[in-house]
């Protein structure tokens, strides 16, 4: 709804957009006592073509583009609604610090995780176990598709969902030359 509504008052919005198996893996892990794989997996898919109904009204940016340093989303921002918006030139490591304190702080006002940090500044060992948690959920995802068709086609129209989104991002976001 907020995409939507956005796009129908003609106000900038950006999609960030994951692959499927991830978003619903992260989510999964998240939040395991409100989501089955089947019901993220529905959550995924009933998003995004949501999205996708509006996809020519809004920025969408590749998930590596959104998480990485911010200027080439600023000035593919002000490129896709033609804003009068000044952009940062550079992306210091205090920006980043400045900008995954934020969202540290959006995610513990959202789901009441104070300690959570998604900063890829924090120590190794932090690091490693995030990513074995990961690792393990994406295992559990796919170990769960297979053993259910249903949710075996649903992972598929999310992917092919998240490949429709993707074509509408900015060459430059998704990491190759301008035609």
């Amino acid at each position: 709804p907020p995409l939507r509504a956005a796009a129908r008052r003609g106000l900038p919005a950006m999609l960030p957009l994951r692959a499927p198996r991830p978003a619903i893996a992260s989510l999964l892990l998240r939040d395991p006592a409100t989501f089955t794989p089947h019901l993220a997996a529905e959550e995924y898919v009933a998003f995004h073509r949501a999205a996708l109904a509006v996809i020519d009204a809004l920025l969408v940016v590749p998930f590596a583009a959104a998480i990485g340093p911010f200027p080439p989303v600023a000035r593919a921002l002000v490129a896709r609604f033609g804003l009068d918006w000044p952009t940062p030139a550079e992306w210091t490591e205090a920006d980043a610090a400045a900008a995954y304190a934020i969202v540290d702080a959006l995610t513990a006002a959202r789901i009441g995780r104070a300690r959570v940090t998604y900063s890829p500044r924090q120590p190794a060992e932090r690091r490693a176990a995030r990513a074995a948690r990961k690792a393990h959920g994406l295992a559990a995802l796919d170990a769960a598709a297979e053993a259910d068709p249903r949710l075996a086609r649903r992972l598929a129209e999310a992917e092919a969902l998240h490949r429709a989104c993707l074509a509408a991002a900015p060459a430059a976001l998704r990491g190759e030359a301008p035609a």
